[in-house]
């Protein structure tokens, strides 16, 4: 049984490195240029004024969330200080559970959104209409 399992093991592994092989030979470049199906690019989505305005929106509706300044930027690091009491539970499973990283992800995805605005914004062709 040992015998026969091994060279099934030997086997498969000559099978599959050869397979390999041959992916890797092989020209894989339109199987690799595929268009994302769950974004959005960039030059497409910031067309105009109204995306743009969106986008800032965006970036103000993160930064008062209780993610940011609504509570855990706040919060957060007295928390971590051991300055602050949590009678309820809740925040104690907030920052055991390292979820005060998400202050920082939730910054650096609005400074992000911000330069895309900014390098956008020049582009934008709009009515005075649209403006005021």
């Amino acid at each position: 049984m040992t015998h026969n399992h091994s060279v099934f093991h030997c086997a498969l592994r000559n099978i599959l490195f050869c397979l390999m092989l041959i992916a890797g030979l092989s020209n894989c470049q339109k199987l690799l240029d595929v268009t994302p199906q769950d974004t959005v690019l960039t030059n497409v989505a910031l067309t105009d004024i109204r995306n743009l305005d969106a986008l800032l929106v965006s970036v103000y509706n993160q930064m008062e969330s209780g993610v940011y300044y609504g509570r855990n930027f706040i919060l957060a690091p007295d928390l971590l200080a051991d300055n602050g009491f949590d009678a309820g539970g809740y925040f104690s499973d907030y920052y055991n559970n390292n979820d005060h990283i998400s202050i920082y992800t939730v910054g650096y995805q609005n400074i992000n959104r911000l330069n895309l605005l900014l390098a956008t914004i020049d582009g934008i062709t709009t009515t005075d209409t649209i403006r005021k």
